[in-house]
């Protein structure tokens, strides 16, 4: 188990000019971030992440000695559920490059309930995944290159494809209908 703080990644002016901070930490109030990172497979890592605001001090030596201190079978345990969680992302993966492969579009229905059970799975286990927060998260998989070779590698144009599902399932969530979206 690898336990960090914000600070030992970024120091804390730097990390406070970030994108990331101004526009997702700063408005939930988080201040401090503290990371454990529970397991790593297949390319894909899970981390717990525990945030304070701004009222409470900085994460620290004493936050990170009671988590090093967590007995062996906890942290077995944890890993055994995360493999699940990872399992379960995989899963979702599969099933949209099975949808790509057999010709289903993007904005049909086999696509957009893909893409709502990715989104109630993110909001059962990790967040609060509105149907905004879902495009965002659309929006990164096809902006940053690591989430496009991952995706692509599984199925060329997977990347694409998903974020075009995620967006026309929003836009079904709101009662927009299917407004093309590539």
């Amino acid at each position: 188990m690898n336990v960090r703080t914000d600070e030992d990644e970024f120091a804390k002016d730097e990390f406070v000019r970030t994108e990331y901070f101004n526009d997702f930490l700063k408005p939930q109030d988080i201040h401090s971030c503290l990371i454990v990172r529970l397991g790593r497979r297949d390319g894909m890592m899970a981390t717990l992440n525990v945030s304070r605001p701004d009222r409470c001090e900085q994460f620290g030596g004493a936050d990170l000695e009671r988590l090093v201190a967590i007995p062996v079978h906890r942290v077995a345990r944890i890993e055994s559920f995360i493999d699940d969680l990872i399992r379960q992302d995989l899963a979702d993966l599969d099933g949209f490059a099975d949808a790509l492969r057999a010709g289903e579009p993007a904005t049909g229905t086999v696509a957009m309930d893909l893409a709502e059970a990715h989104r109630r799975h993110i909001s059962r286990w990790f967040y609060d995944c509105d149907y905004a927060a879902h495009r965002g998260l659309a929006d990164i998989y096809t902006a940053d290159d690591r989430y496009i070779a991952t995706y692509d590698e599984i199925e060329p144009g997977l990347a694409l494809y998903v974020r075009d599902a995620m967006y026309a399932n929003a836009n079904r969530g709101q009662g927009q209908g299917q407004i093309h979206v590539g």
